[in-house]
């Protein structure tokens, strides 16, 4: 027992150094200087957003303060689009659902000061709850070039 308790001395008697990480600075270029923020449709309604329920949602972010803390994205989840691509092989929004269209609504989105996101997969279907929308796999640069032309500035993708 004396033993053990003069090594336990010994020991707890040494200076104990800690090696501290090297922490990095940032890169200074404006991008994601916090993870993403904001409201996505899915949280509530599911695959069944419309253009009411997004601009409803945008004007409450701002409206309650939320944008002002650093909740700026609103990101329309899945069930915007159609089916199936059109005959240029492009998604395109649901007319019904959007019938002012996406860049549209991105538009009311970015005039409120906020990022709009947009959402699709890397599957062949998106991940929609039953719907059948298309996904974007063989079509990333293509979707890609389309969510920009109509000014996403987020993308939630997922992989179903």
């Amino acid at each position: 027992m004396l033993h053990s308790v003069a090594r336990l001395a010994a020991i707890t008697a040494l200076p104990l150094t800690l090696a501290s990480p090297t922490i990095h600075k940032r890169l200074a270029n404006g991008l994601a200087p916090t993870p993403p923020m904001g409201w996505n449709s899915y949280n509530h309604y599911n695959c069944a957003p419309n253009q009411s329920i997004i601009q409803s949602n945008a004007d409450a972010l701002v409206n309650l303060g939320l944008a002002d803390l650093g909740y700026t994205y609103v990101t329309t989840d899945c069930g915007w689009t159609i089916p199936d691509r059109g005959a240029d092989g492009k998604l395109t929004w649901n007319e019904t659902l959007f019938p002012s269209g996406f860049p549209a609504v991105g538009q009311y989105i970015h005039d409120l000061g906020l990022g709009f996101g947009t959402y699709s997969d890397g599957g062949v279907l998106m991940c929609a709850g039953g719907i059948n929308q298309t996904g974007s796999l063989g079509f990333e640069y293509t979707d890609a070039e389309i969510f920009a032309s109509w000014g996403a500035d987020l993308l939630k993708y997922d992989n179903c």
